[in-house]
């Protein structure tokens, strides 16, 4: 069963599609301009509009299924913008009986990502999170080990969001970061520290934007 399959046969109604399908088009048209750069919000250099920027599908169907196929119960989702990868990676979270939390900083965001969730028919598998997520991380419920972890937010923190998952990260837990090809120079710490630490294996996966993918070494 491919994920669209999935998708109608935990929604029959077509409610989920249509709000998969909504907000990819809302995707390329939603911006925000005159926002102060006391915080990038996703940001890139240069860039002085705040935009959704969602996951591409292709990527996120795959990291879906991947979340299946490792029974993920808890899943964290760094940068929430619309909810788009929050509503696929809950999709997992129904099959496998976990839970999908989700952060994000942008109050506009929320906002629509609220809407969004609440539209998907999945917001009893989706909890939003508002705050920085060095933050919610920094303080997060140790009971809660953390099985699946995608980071599609500000490249240039992504390695401080790997240090402060990593005592969090169950055994077999694995840590998605996008934009590894094409922002692969915002995100050299990130990429340092997957690359070196002698605990951790990872593997660069050429789709769409470029994944990282990060796991912990087993013991020999």
């Amino acid at each position: 069963m491919n994920m669209l399959s999935l998708v109608s046969k935990l929604n029959p109604s077509l409610q989920l599609h249509k709000t998969i399908m909504a907000i990819e088009d809302l995707n390329g048209k939603w911006k925000m301009g005159n926002i102060p750069f006391e915080h990038t919000y996703g940001r890139i250099p240069g860039e002085k509009e705040i935009r959704m920027w969602s996951i591409p599908r292709s990527t996120i169907e795959f990291l879906s299924f991947l979340a299946i196929l490792q029974n993920a119960k808890v899943i964290i989702d760094i940068g929430t913008s619309a909810g788009y990868s929050a509503i696929w990676l809950a999709i997992a979270a129904k099959v496998t009986g976990g839970h999908v939390y989700t952060i994000e900083n942008f109050e506009p965001k929320i906002e629509v990502a609220q809407k969004y969730i609440k539209q998907s028919t999945l917001q009893d598998y989706i909890t939003l999170i508002q705050g920085d997520a060095k933050d919610v991380l920094s303080n997060w419920d140790g009971k809660r080990t953390i099985d699946f972890a995608l980071l599609d937010a500000d490249k240039e923190n992504y390695g401080v969001y790997l240090r402060t998952l990593l005592p969090h990260l169950n055994k077999n837990g694995v840590v998605v970061a996008d934009n590894a090809g094409n922002f692969r120079h915002l995100m050299m710490d990130f990429i340092s520290l997957a690359e070196t630490r002698d605990d951790l294996i990872s593997h660069f996966l050429n789709i769409d934007n470029g994944l990282m993918i990060v796991t912990k070494r087993k013991s020999l």
